[in-house]
């Protein structure tokens, strides 16, 4: 919504629409505005206000929206789903406006993927936070074994010191997890350590690790498969001492890890589900989705190639199905 009032709509042909107030938008009144050449032609497209600070950013988004920063965020699925940071002006009311890439932030303009792997369609909005607040959640198709599936709910996030919006699970998966099958901090990894959990466990799991980064250049990961050829995935970090990026992967879908000069430690939190995985680094900095074979006989180690300290916890995921009296009786947010 403009600040004039002024509904806008944009579709997969870069076509814009208008409604004139919320009363009108409710009546389904919308009239044609015009094409818009700033918005690409694309499937699913979406135009949001830039979210909320990443948490532990506040200081840097505070800093950098005083000075001046990106306002909206444009996604598109066109082969991949992708997203680019500008400034978008309205305009008068009835007019196309315009998205421009804000000045000193040009870099964030350029077409991101959103997700290297087996994702696409995804589908966003505003929703309330648990306390009350506002967020942004995205969700994508993820277009695996057998039929497809949708993607966990993922918040979107902005970070301003890594100039990178982040997407991760949304707090209320954390209510899925049964009682943790391994946790112990300061596990000493060099090359592959086992975490002892029972067989088959681990590909309906949450893993949550906790990589200290080391002094010197190292490939460090989880694995979680079986003793069958083919079974199971990796993924791993790719670290160069010092270095502002790292690359990443999940099997054989890769991507590029923006690092902090200030961080000492990469986050890699994945999520196997019985015939593919969710990979979020570093608080979904990157994230993966990527197919994946999991037998009976599935566990979980640790890899690296040198020796490097890591915190990890592992948690069986119980099933998303619920009693539909019991979705009934569950309080309206929108009514």
């Amino acid at each position: 919504q403009t600040p004039s009032g002024e509904w806008r709509l944009r579709t997969f042909n870069s076509m814009v629409y208008g409604s004139a107030s919320s009363k009108d938008l409710l009546a389904g009144k919308w009239y044609e505005i015009g094409k818009s050449d700033d918005f690409r032609q694309c499937e699913c497209p979406s135009v949001y206000p830039l979210p909320a600070a990443t948490p532990g950013t506040e200081a840097a988004y505070e800093e950098a929206r005083r000075a001046g920063m990106p306002d909206t965020v444009h996604k598109t699925s066109c082969g991949g789903d992708w997203w680019q940071l500008g400034s978008y002006d309205p305009g008068a009311p009835r007019s196309v406006g315009s998205f421009k890439p804000t000045p000193g932030w040009e870099d964030v303009f350029a077409q991101k993927r959103i997700d290297q792997g087996n994702f696409y369609a995804s589908k966003d909005n505003e929703y309330p936070t648990l306390a009350g607040g506002k967020r942004r959640i995205n969700w994508g198709w993820a277009t695996v074994p057998p039929a497809s599936a949708q993607t966990l709910p993922r918040e979107v996030t902005f970070n301003a010191e890594a100039r990178a919006l982040q997407q991760y699970p949304i707090e209320e998966i954390a209510g899925l997890r049964a009682a943790a099958a391994f946790d112990r901090r300061g596990v000493a990894v060099r090359g592959s350590v086992g975490l002892g959990v029972p067989a088959g466990v681990a590909r309906q799991a949450e893993l949550l690790v906790s990589f200290a980064l080391p002094s010197e250049s190292a490939t460090f990961g989880v694995r979680i498969g079986g003793s069958s050829s083919g079974d199971g995935i990796g993924c791993s970090v790719n670290y160069t001492a010092g270095a502002a990026n790292a690359s990443v992967a999940c099997g054989g879908v890769r991507d590029s890890l923006p690092l902090l000069a200030r961080e000492t430690s990469v986050e890699l939190r994945v999520f196997a589900d019985w015939t593919f995985v969710e990979a979020y680094f570093q608080r979904g900095r990157v994230a993966i989705t990527a197919k994946a074979a999991f037998s009976p006989d599935t566990v979980a180690s640790l890899t690296s190639n040198v020796t490097v300290a890591a915190d990890v916890s592992l948690f069986p995921m119980k099933s998303i199905w619920v009693d539909p009296d019991k979705v009934r009786a569950a309080p309206r947010v929108y009514k």
